[in-house]
């Protein structure tokens, strides 16, 4: 498996992108369990821009997610009552609490960016496998996140759709300065990841940067 990531600067991006990819797995903890995992020293392990998340409690630490970090699923994990717009719509109302008319242009923005307009209307269950990771990428997109964890993004989605969503990707990351981090096996993403790990057995095998 690969793991393969867009990120906002060149070299010093890759310091940020191990401490990022280790950042979810840290907010999973209680405070006191990362304290008996790693003591006092654990600070010096991971780090977020401005933020100490090891010392973030389990409720501030949920408010981190949902302001900074936005999770694309391969299961795609839509609420199965909630239509596509509402379904991309629902972080921006119970996370971040938006206006209505922000939310609104943001989640017909994001439809439209994924080539999903025509189904807003439509519940998951009427939807194919393609159309629902759109609606699940549009999701974790419409919060403007500075991390995206993505699980297979492109897994279900024809070369066309794959490409239109690398594209605004990587829009994103020039002009939001977003930093993306994928889970792998598609060429495509691969092909388009400027630091690129490799992990065999569960183990991390080697990181590069890509070139060219």
């Amino acid at each position: 498996m690969v793991a393969a990531e867009l990120t906002p600067g060149p070299s010093p991006a890759a310091r940020h992108a191990c401490a990022a990819a280790s950042v979810v797995a840290w907010l999973r903890l209680g405070l006191a369990e990362r304290r008996q995992l790693l003591g006092q020293q654990a600070h010096q392990l991971v780090d977020f821009p401005g933020v100490d998340v090891v010392q973030l409690g389990r409720r501030d630490a949920a408010a981190f997610r949902g302001e900074n970090i936005g999770f694309v699923f391969q299961s795609f994990n839509l609420i199965a009552v909630l239509t596509s717009f509402e379904n991309v719509e629902y972080p921006l109302v119970m996370v971040q609490n938006k206006p209505p008319g922000e939310r609104r242009t943001r989640v017909l923005e994001l439809l439209q960016a994924v080539g999903m307009s025509d189904q807003k209307d439509k519940l998951p269950d009427q939807l194919s496998g393609g159309q629902k990771q759109r609606v699940a990428i549009a999701r974790a997109l419409v919060t403007q996140p500075k991390l995206v964890l993505a699980d297979e993004p492109t897994a279900n989605l024809d070369h066309e759709t794959a490409y239109t969503i690398i594209k605004l990707m990587k829009k994103m990351r020039d002009e939001l300065n977003t930093t993306f981090i994928f889970s792998t096996h598609d060429t495509r993403i691969i092909g388009a990841a400027e630091i690129i790990c490799t992990l065999e057995d569960g183990r991390l095998v080697g990181c590069e940067e890509a070139h060219g």
